[in-house]
């Protein structure tokens, strides 16, 4: 009897036209180890007194799919995650086309589906109505770029074949620390040696909207408000100071760090304005030191009109993955 491995299966996602209905088209995207998305409903104990010390038979609580999903950065497959997080993007160029993602009023739901195909049957987890909750990123360093999903669904189920048996498998093409540069307050940065973003989506994920006639399962996820957050460490030198400055003064700034792999393989995300925190510098080894900076990102009068912006350029000439 064949066991199933990690290493032979595959994920689709595809954007739904009404929340918690499948998908019709589907796109297969690589993912890392540790991917954890999967669907649960508790097992809740009664409390009723009976005469007995036996406990009484449990009762099912509500359904919901929950988990994180571990996703290289490249300038092929990132984009369908991204319109995934804020819908289709604003498309310009020609040749090699750049595709701009910002913040919207409205987040798609997707359908998420993990295909299991060394059992002697196939077997497909599905899991609809899903939403990006999270987003977390570091870049710099010398590992392995990777952007970690936080998804949140309404609901998961057993099927026997795929949401789309024909789905477009997009090429990977992968971008590397060591291609990076940072611009900090419209500047090109040489101290900056991580910076680390952080994105929540705000979904409401209160069991107090849950309708009582669904049978515990979700009719929707609203997003509320995001959050756009994270951190700078720099080398403590004076320019490190200047930068540390800031976070004293009070002073706006902005970020932007770019991924060139290539002219025609590059993704870029930008934070128009922020604020740094106010911090100072410790000594915990005799090493060169270093500054750390929390930052928060906001949209006050950017011209950009969005508290980030992610740019991917590429080759395909649109996404209208949107229904």
């Amino acid at each position: 009897m064949p066991q199933q491995t990690g290493g032979t299966a595959q994920i689709m996602i595809g954007i739904e036209s009404t929340f918690g209905t499948a998908a019709s088209a589907g796109y297969v995207l690589p993912v890392n180890y540790g991917e954890s998305v999967k669907g649960s409903q508790s097992i809740n104990q009664r409390n009723t007194i009976r005469g007995n010390r036996n406990p009484q038979q449990p009762f099912r609580g509500n359904r919901e799919v929950s988990g994180s999903v571990p996703v290289p950065l490249d300038s092929g497959c990132f984009p369908y995650w991204l319109c995934a997080m804020f819908g289709d993007p604003a498309t310009s160029g020609s040749g090699t086309y750049t595709h701009e993602f910002k913040v919207a009023n409205l987040q798609p739901s997707f359908t998420y589906e993990k295909a299991f195909t060394d059992l002697t049957t196939d077997r497909y987890a599905r899991h609809l109505g899903c939403k990006v909750d999270t987003l977390s990123l570091e870049v710099g360093g010398d590992g392995e770029l990777v952007a970690n999903l936080g998804i949140y669904g309404a609901e998961d189920s057993w099927q026997a074949s795929a949401f789309d048996a024909a789905p477009t498998t997009p090429t990977f093409s992968a971008v590397n620390n060591f291609k990076g540069a940072v611009t900090e307050g419209g500047a090109s940065s040489d101290v900056i040696t991580r910076v680390s973003l952080d994105i929540g989506f705000g979904l409401d994920k209160r069991p107090e909207i849950i309708p009582i006639a669904n049978a515990g399962v979700r009719t929707n996820l609203p997003a509320g408000s995001m959050s756009v957050s994270g951190s700078v460490t720099a080398l403590f030198n004076d320019d490190g100071y200047t930068l540390m400055g800031k976070g004293i003064a009070g002073t706006e700034s902005s970020l932007k760090v770019t991924i060139t792999e290539a002219a025609n393989s590059i993704v870029e995300f930008e934070l128009q304005e922020l604020e740094f925190s106010r911090t100072g510098v410790e000594i915990p080894t005799p090493e060169g030191l270093l500054v750390a900076l929390d930052f928060q990102s906001f949209y006050d009068n950017g011209s950009e009109a969005s508290a980030v912006v992610w740019r991917v350029t590429n080759g395909v000439t649109s996404y209208d993955v949107v229904p």
